[in-house]
């Protein structure tokens, strides 16, 4: 059995596509995954499962589509995917605050010419580093107060993308790693 972390898109920010964390672990244990576990009110599970993540991220939005009524993109990560984007920060932590730290995980890998057109554009007190699937950003003022949103980074990218701070990241993949042992 595999240990597996699911980051859904745009569940419970203001108000919109509001889902319970209990009623989601309900859900994914009636999808029968196992030791289903959540971390804060955001779309955040960790989880076993016997399936390819591939599958398993298509029942998680079919599921959801089915019980609560929305359609939602659904990222499914290995702990190994997790520990790697953690890995490869480029940002050193001794000179940036975590707390500025986040991470956009894309779905896809984005297209060459949509990476040189998006690194292009003018990084003031924000900025960004994109490596493989993920977009490393700092944003010193603030997640709220950046231009640099998961809508940005998909409309430039081309791909469904999920952010989540430094702290949750590393959260969940603390979790998973109390499922592989």
């Amino acid at each position: 059995m595999k240990t597996l972390i699911c980051l859904l898109r745009g569940i419970n920010v203001s108000g919109q596509k509001k889902i319970l964390m209990k009623d989601l672990k309900l859900s994914f244990d009636k999808w029968r995954f196992k030791n289903v576990r959540t971390y804060i009110q955001s779309g955040n599970i960790v989880f076993n499962s016997e399936m390819a993540s591939k599958h398993t991220a298509d029942i998680i939005k079919k599921g959801i589509m089915s019980d609560f009524g929305f359609d939602v993109s659904v990222l499914v990560l290995t702990p190994d995917e997790l520990k790697n984007a953690i890995d490869n920060n480029p940002y050193s932590l001794s000179s940036h605050d975590p707390k500025f730290l986040g991470l956009t995980f894309l779905q896809s890998p984005s297209k060459p010419e949509h990476i040189k057109a998006l690194e292009a554009i003018p990084q003031t007190q924000d900025s960004f580093i994109i490596k493989d699937k993920v977009v490393y950003l700092y944003v010193p003022y603030g997640f709220g107060k950046t231009k640099f949103t998961n809508q940005f980074f998909e409309k430039k990218l081309a791909t469904p993308a999920t952010s989540r701070n430094w702290k949750t990241v590393n959260t969940l993949y603390e979790m998973a790693l109390t499922y592989q042992k």
